[in-house]
């Protein structure tokens, strides 16, 4: 899975997708390796509001996360599993997506010292 994660890290530059993937990857790494959707939608919104170093707009960062996502699963990188989750501000519950890295470890050694992530963690 190391490989997989750093073909997908070294590629980043070269493609909007693969930038939104390790984006994603990112936030997994941020967030303990599971996220929901609603969540994982937001803390890239927080995340690419510090990026300034990107030349994409958020429309165009945010078009792509769906399609992200896929190529992560394809990869085998990630497992989705849809759930049932309590909303703390309607009180209700809604079926919601979440995602889940499939090997942490591996997830840590490759982006546990990114520096996007460290400048997310200081910032946020």
């Amino acid at each position: 899975m190391d490989k997989v994660l750093q073909d997908l890290r070294r590629g980043e530059d070269s493609s909007l997708l693969l930038k939104v993937a390790c984006d994603i990857l990112r936030v997994l790494t941020i967030m303990g390796g599971s996220a929901w959707m609603s969540e994982l939608e937001q803390t890239l919104l927080e995340f690419w509001s510090l990026d300034e170093g990107h030349p994409y707009d958020l429309g165009s960062l945010q078009g792509e996360v769906e399609k992200a996502l896929e190529l992560l699963r394809g990869r085998n990188l990630l497992t989705v599993r849809r759930g049932v989750r309590g909303d703390l501000e309607t009180n209700l519950q809604r079926e919601e997506n979440l995602y889940s890295i499939c090997d942490f470890t591996s997830l840590l050694r490759v982006f546990g010292s990114d520096g996007k992530i460290l400048k997310y963690r200081m910032m946020a």
